[in-house]
């Protein structure tokens, strides 16, 4: 079920265009808390929680170049 959310987050942020920005702290919660409850013990999980992450940073990566202080509010 927590690599099942991993991977919807990640599908959901690269169907959206930057207003998902704003959405960071919910995202960075919704990963804290798959941790919290027992993932941490789960290596897959773990592993999909770092790919989900580092795909929302390789997404954002091209709206930090062109204006980070947007992306950072």
């Amino acid at each position: 079920m927590a690599s099942l959310r991993a991977f919807l987050l990640t599908s959901f942020i690269c169907t959206m265009d930057m207003g998902f920005a704003r959405l960071l702290p919910r995202i960075v919660d919704s990963l804290a808390s798959l941790l919290e409850s027992g993932a941490d013990r789960e290596p897959d999980i773990i592993e999909q929680i770092f790919t989900s992450w580092s795909h929302v940073m390789m997404y954002l990566q091209k709206y930090l170049i062109e204006n980070p202080s947007e992306v950072l509010k």
